[in-house]
């Protein structure tokens, strides 16, 4: 009996703790910044964060989740004027749901919104208000953006390279919407790794060489729509320099109303390889190519191009 007994206080004492829900909310609550929730919460703990505003600046060090009550209610806000919103660690799984992080705390102040170092699953959210680097990027981790709007940022919307990190960065986009962000080479997203994205909405974003995607990596895209952006539809292999071979594909997608820019629907550089698979690029206008401009290899299958000013396909 005595034996029975101690074997199950052993095995009692050697149980994983359950994990807890650490509440967060302006008053009544145990805590009432996520810092606070996060400097207590134990790894697999979830922060739930109640409608209100809340100061960014911090970084989740923890294997945690932080649920907010709603993108258009709970909001983390931006602290500095160079300041990241949240930043998620090297070697950290975190899970980010149903909250908005916008960088600027006021007019006057600029920052960026979410950078992730390790793996991060974005969800039911919303990233605007940057005006610095980028709203969100991943640098060399795993990004997974799900129902998500990244919009209203006077920078690139999404961010993908693994920088000075030897860690590939890779990126993951379901039912998500960039739209009406601007930055120097593109205003919806850059990405220099391994990105997919689907069912996806990219319009009204503005950059120089692409206003909606500007790829230096390996692009896939399926049953989405690259709409309305100025300075072009998509750029890749566009960058000049040496190296791996950019690479496109577009399965299901639509090109379509892009302007601005060199080229209106796609300009697939001298280091791209490009395949366009059930995709149609209509109705772009390019200052100087409309539909697409090949300058390196360009695959066409099933897809069409037409209705684009000055002209529909220059290198094809």
């Amino acid at each position: 009996m005595m034996l029975g007994l101690a074997a199950g206080l052993v095995a009692a004492n050697t149980m994983p703790a359950q994990a807890a829900t650490l509440d967060v909310c302006p008053s009544g609550c145990p805590y009432a910044t996520i810092q606070q929730a996060l400097a207590a919460a134990a790894s697999g703990d979830t922060v739930s964060v109640a409608p209100g505003t809340y100061p960014g600046g911090f970084t989740i060090g923890k294997h945690v989740t932080v649920v907010g009550s709603g993108a258009g209610q709970t909001t983390v806000r931006g602290t500095g004027r160079v300041g990241v919103g949240i930043t998620v660690a090297a070697g950290v799984r975190a899970i980010i749901e149903a909250l908005t992080v916008d960088a600027a705390g006021t007019p006057a102040k600029t920052g960026d919104s979410v950078y992730n170092d390790g793996t991060l699953t974005l969800r039911y959210a919303a990233i605007t208000g940057a005006n610095n680097n980028w709203a969100l990027a991943n640098f060399g981790g795993t990004l997974t953006v799900d129902y998500t709007s990244v919009s209203g940022n006077n920078a690139p919307g999404i961010f993908n390279s693994h920088g000075a990190v030897p860690t590939v960065g890779t990126v993951t986009i379901y039912h998500s919407t960039m739209a009406g962000n601007g930055g120097p080479v593109s205003g919806g997203i850059e990405n220099g790794d391994i990105m997919t994205i689907g069912q996806s909405t990219i319009t009204g974003n503005g950059g120089e060489r692409a206003g909606g995607i500007d790829n230096s990596g390996a692009l896939t895209i399926w049953g989405s729509t690259i709409d309305g952006n100025n300075g072009g539809g998509i750029s890749n292999g566009v960058s000049g320099t040496t190296g791996p071979a950019s690479t496109l594909t577009l399965r299901g997608v639509t090109i379509q109303n892009n302007s601005g820019g060199p080229v209106g629907g796609i300009w697939n550089g001298i280091n791209g390889v490009a395949r366009l698979d059930h995709t149609r690029v209509v109705r772009n206008i390019g200052l100087s190519f409309g539909g697409i401009y090949n300058q390196g290899r360009l695959i066409l299958s099933d897809s069409v191009v037409r209705h684009n000013i000055p002209n529909d396909c220059v290198g094809c």
